[in-house]
């Protein structure tokens, strides 16, 4: 199960639009418990209200993707290290 607040731009999940995953696009609150999401899918993108009864049928596949300072995109700090001792020397000074 995810609550609304993990339903976040760039967050793919399951249950917003029937068992297919879906790639949330915009996320906006109206008040504390519904959630207006604009997402792609399959069919193109859409929008949906989210109310916290539609919670239980929200499944996480992947979380939002912070950004990194390449304009690309990474999942942990793992992914963030260089394999260059010399950027690694760069970054400290």
């Amino acid at each position: 199960m995810l609550t609304l607040e993990g339903v976040t731009a760039g967050a793919k999940i399951r249950g917003v639009a029937g068992p297919v995953a879906v790639e949330v696009v915009r996320a906006e609150w109206i008040g504390s418990d519904a959630l207006n999401v604009v997402y792609r899918g399959a069919d193109g993108p859409a929008e949906i209200v989210l109310f916290r009864d539609n919670e239980p049928r929200l499944e996480l596949l992947q979380a939002t993707r912070a950004p990194r300072g390449d304009g690309s995109t990474s999942s942990s700090i793992e992914d963030q290290r260089s394999s260059n001792p010399r950027d690694c020397a760069r970054a400290i000074e």
